[in-house]
């Protein structure tokens, strides 16, 4: 997130940036962790970019760049860590039904056990090469 300053002061970004632009998800991915028993659906991870994607689940943490007809081009940089606010319902604020995060890190950590990231991944960053 980017915060606008003056005119005449320069642009900082916010504490809580992410360094990247774009956040991306697959419906793939969100239905395998809702079959695993979180509450959770894509508007829980705050996604710019939904993909529909029938391959494997997290098929997009190995993808290197995205091309689309429009001729936008993103290149995908790294995993996106997780924080606790997936234990909220982002359509009311209210605590989900499970500890969203716990099971999220359970189940990455079966699936990958050498991550290469200290935090508990879902969804992939991407930033902005071509655009449309």
């Amino acid at each position: 997130r980017l915060v606008r300053y003056g005119v005449n002061e320069r642009q900082k970004p916010s504490r809580f940036a992410d360094g990247e632009t774009v956040h991306i998800i697959t419906e793939r991915s969100v239905e395998a962790l809702r079959q695993k028993g979180l509450d959770v659906t894509y508007l829980t991870f705050r996604p710019n970019l939904v993909v529909a994607d029938s391959s494997e689940v997290f098929h997009e943490e190995t993808w290197g760049t995205l091309e689309f007809v429009s001729g936008v081009e993103l290149k995908l940089s790294k995993l996106c860590d997780r924080c606790g606010i997936i234990n909220l319902n982002p359509e009311n604020g209210e605590a989900a039904r499970v500890a969203n995060l716990k099971m999220l890190s359970e189940y990455r950590r079966e699936r990958i056990p050498a991550k290469p990231s200290k935090g508990i991944p879902f969804g992939i960053h991407a930033r902005v090469v071509r655009p449309g």
